[in-house]
């Protein structure tokens, strides 16, 4: 039976809170373990990703690819096994679940979102995973975040 720390899925939305689910990762995947890291935001969205392709002149789909393999080399770096994946249907919680059983993923984890994002769009990623997944989904907490705040508040 697989332990749940085997197959870590994190998912990256090129946002400044991505770090805190990559050292998650990094934290709590088993010794032969691996992380898979999934971009959920589009290339098209603005955002980060944009800024950076504009400072590097690069087309914003080249400058997630970079983004994703800097991720994933600095992983290796640090002796974990890591993979980036890029599939169609990735950026929606039907997707990642899709993404994470066709994989064997044994935990999904992810950053908290931010609130202002979320009052925009309703109902959060986060919150859609916790009731579709067959694995267990673990929200890191946001840098900076005081201990008596919840990382995710009720939609």
């Amino acid at each position: 039976m697989a332990d749940l720390n085997d197959h870590i899925l994190v998912l990256l939305d090129a946002s400044t809170l991505d770090e805190s689910a990559v050292r998650s990762a990094r934290e709590l995947v088993n010794p032969g373990g691996r992380v898979t890291l999934l971009l959920t935001r589009s290339p098209s969205e603005p955002g980060p990703l944009g800024d950076f392709a504009a400072s590097e002149n690069l087309s914003v789909p080249d400058a997630a690819e970079i983004y994703v393999q800097r991720t994933v080399r600095r992983l290796r770096a640090e002796g974990v096994v890591a993979e980036p994946v890029s599939v169609p249907g990735g950026r929606t919680a039907a997707g990642v679940v899709w993404n994470a059983q066709r994989r064997g993923v044994t935990l999904i984890l992810l950053a908290a979102e931010d609130r202002p994002r979320r009052k925009l769009f309703g109902r959060g990623l986060a919150q859609q995973l916790v009731a579709a997944s067959p694995v267990p989904v673990l929200v890191a907490p946001r840098p900076g975040r005081r201990r008596d705040e919840p990382a995710l508040a009720a939609a």
